[in-house]
């Protein structure tokens, strides 16, 4: 997980985050003081109304709506973005997925607001959001952000094919860290994974890449032991779905998997 900072005065924000998002409409325009105070950072631009565009769309009282959410998201990917990120409160998170629904709009990723009293315990990043922010410093949030965040990081290593394209299971061998497999969509729908037990369980995290775009599961939680697991597609993903990026960061240096057959 990284430190992600954001505020709405870029003099307030402190160093040590790897990204930094800045709003680039409103009344604090604060995006590019913040890209020109942290070049050597990542840099995640919001915008508070649905008309205009940014990677994130600030989605809370005073701003865009959860109903023009989806109809923001949709522009965004004509626009050439495919990876649109919602912000939005807990509490109002299940009304914004309830518009993309309502609306035959795919899903976007989500930055999810929850806030703790103590920084030095942050919570977990939810499953099926790509960031928490979850404590407010005064000049400016801190929140937790995935390892990967598509669009914004470097695009991973391309995705190994399988062996054999006639295979019923299709197995791959990971490296540095991040493996992926591809199949047609809706052809499979458990991932099987495979290690060497003497380097430990690894810690995994799975991103479903889905017809509409990537999404991303920070956590999730299989059967270990003797150097198997075994993950189940969520029964709403398994049509869309069209492959896994599995990536790890501790445990066995080699990780093998592979997908059986529906």
């Amino acid at each position: 997980m990284r430190a992600m900072y954001d505020g709405v005065d870029a003099t307030a924000v402190p160093a040590g985050a790897a990204i930094y998002a800045g709003y680039v409409d409103g009344n604090w325009q604060s995006y590019k003081p913040l890209a020109a105070k942290f070049p050597n950072a990542l840099h995640a631009s919001i915008c508070v109304s649905a008309s205009d565009s940014a990677r994130i769309l600030d989605v809370e009282s005073g701003d865009a709506t959860p109903a023009q959410a989806p109809g923001w998201a949709s522009r965004q990917r004509s626009a050439g973005n495919p990876y649109p990120v919602i912000y939005t409160d807990g509490a109002n998170w299940a009304a914004v997925q309830a518009a993309f629904s309502a609306q035959g709009v795919a899903p976007p990723l989500y930055w999810v607001a929850s806030y703790v009293s103590d920084p030095a315990s942050p919570p977990a990043i939810p499953a099926g959001a790509l960031a928490i922010q979850y404590y407010d410093y005064g000049g400016y949030d801190a929140s937790l952000v995935a390892d990967y965040w598509p669009g914004l990081d470097p695009s991973p290593s391309p995705t190994p094919q399988p062996t054999s394209q006639e295979d019923d299971e299709m197995t791959t061998t990971s490296v540095a860290g991040r493996a992926g497999l591809s199949w047609a969509a809706g052809a499979k729908h458990v991932v099987q994974v495979g290690y060497d037990p003497a380097g430990g369980d690894p810690t995994l995290r799975m991103v479903l890449v889905l017809a509409s775009g990537p999404l991303v599961v920070p956590q999730w939680t299989f059967t270990k032991g003797l150097g198997t697991g075994v993950y189940q597609l969520p029964k709403e993903h398994i049509a869309a779905c069209r492959g896994v990026i599995l990536e790890w960061a501790s445990g066995s240096a080699q990780v093998t998997y592979d997908a059986t057959a529906v």
